[in-house]
Order: structure tokens, then C-alpha cells, then sequence
């Protein structure tokens, strides 16, 4: 809850410190803060589809809870982050990059306790 806490506030002041034009008709961000916004979209998107994964596959309440906690606050993460980002007219995916994309794989592998185990090994 804190990283998520703090990845959002990190994004609206990289984001709200950028430079803007002098007549205010375009937004400029530079390279870093744009994939910044990149990044960050992804890993809200994975840690939404993890959640997802355990509130489906978990067989643990607390698997469970946290799965469905994380797709709520990283829901309202992304959906804040697409708010400032699309501001800035930077593209912030719902993608999932190589990593993510492995590890989802890896999960949807597993079953019960297995799955249990490894989503919190995960976090």
C-alpha cells in the first residue's frame, strides 16, 4: 500500500515539475519521465493482474484479500497515472513488459497452496 502510495506521488510531481511551453499549448516531457510513466503503467497493470490471478486461483482468504487489495489500489494507481500521463500526452500502456510477462506465466502454472505460496514469494 505504501509503494503504491508512493509510486503514485512520485509520478504527479515528475510529472506536474516538467517543463511547459511558454504559450501553454503543448506539453513537454522529457525522456526519462516519459518512460518513467511507461514503467510505472506496466507494473500497475501487472500487480492488476496478479491480483486478479489471486483472487481466482488462491485457496487462502488472505491470498485472496491481498489479491483483491492490490487490484483495487493499482486500479486507482493506474487510473490516476493515465489521468496525469495522457496531460503530458505520454503513453502509458496496460501492457505487461518481458518480466511481467514471464512471471504471469509462471504463475498461471501453479495451483493451490503452490499458487498461494508463490504469489506472496512474488511480492
Amino acid at each position: 500500500m505504501k509503494k503504491i502510495i508512493f509510486i503514485s506521488a512520485l509520478a504527479a510531481i515528475t510529472f506536474a515539475s516538467c517543463k511547459k511551453d511558454k504559450d501553454d499549448t503543448q506539453n513537454q516531457v522529457n525522456s526519462t519521465d516519459a518512460a518513467f510513466g511507461m514503467q510505472a503503467s506496466m507494473g500497475n497493470t501487472a500487480e492488476i493482474e496478479v491480483g486478479q490471478m489471486a483472487v481466482s486461483k488462491g485457496t487462502d482468504p488472505a491470498v485472496i484479500a491481498f489479491g483483491q487489495t492490490m487490484v483495487n489500489d493499482h486500479g486507482t494507481s493506474r487510473s490516476e497515472l493515465h489521468a496525469i500521463t495522457s496531460d503530458f500526452n505520454v503513453y502509458s500502456p496496460d501492457s505487461l513488459n518481458a518480466q511481467q510477462q514471464a512471471l504471469k506465466m509462471q504463475l498461471t502454472a501453479l495451483t493451490g497452496r503452490a499458487f498461494d505460496s508463490d504469489t506472496f514469494i512474488a511480492r
